[in-house]
């Protein structure tokens, strides 16, 4: 990080060192300062340091669910390795769904608890298995699916 501050701070005071008038070499050492700054702060963002709350795919808790439930088996699910499976919908962009369920219900939180909670009594003949899911790890998936 400390080399592409200085590399930064180089480029931007060298090229525009050589402008003629005193409102150019201002702006120059204005852009000298700033430059650097502003590729700090998007590494920062980027690395997800600077207050940005991160993507829902790196959501750990959330991964390890779906990987221990084996739900890649069945889904395609981005950021959960090995998740190729083609027997149930892609989860990929689940959130912006309007209904879940074969077209059959609300994408809300309700429905998703419920679902996620006893598959069987909620859509019988579904093929999805009662996955065993706690409470909390319930909560961690809607919150892992409202971003996604």
């Amino acid at each position: 990080m400390a080399k592409n501050f200085q590399f930064a701070t180089f480029v931007a005071t060298f090229s525009l060192r050589n402008l003629p008038g005193t409102a150019l070499r201002k702006q120059a050492r204005f852009l000298a300062r700033i430059v650097p700054l502003l590729l700090v702060l998007c590494g920062l963002v980027g690395a997800g340091l600077g207050g940005a709350s991160g993507s829902p795919m790196a959501s750990p808790e959330a991964r390890t669910i779906m990987e221990e439930k084996s739900c890649g088996g069945c889904h395609i699910i981005p950021g959960v390795e090995d998740a190729w499976g083609d027997a149930g919908p892609s989860l990929k962009n689940f959130s912006k769904r309007e209904r879940i369920l074969a077209n059959t219900v609300e994408n809300n939180e309700e429905n998703l608890r419920s679902w996620l909670s006893d598959t069987k009594a909620f859509k019988s003949g579904t093929l999805m298995p009662n996955l065993g899911l706690s409470k909390e790890e319930i909560e961690i998936l809607i919150q892992y699916f409202s971003k996604n």
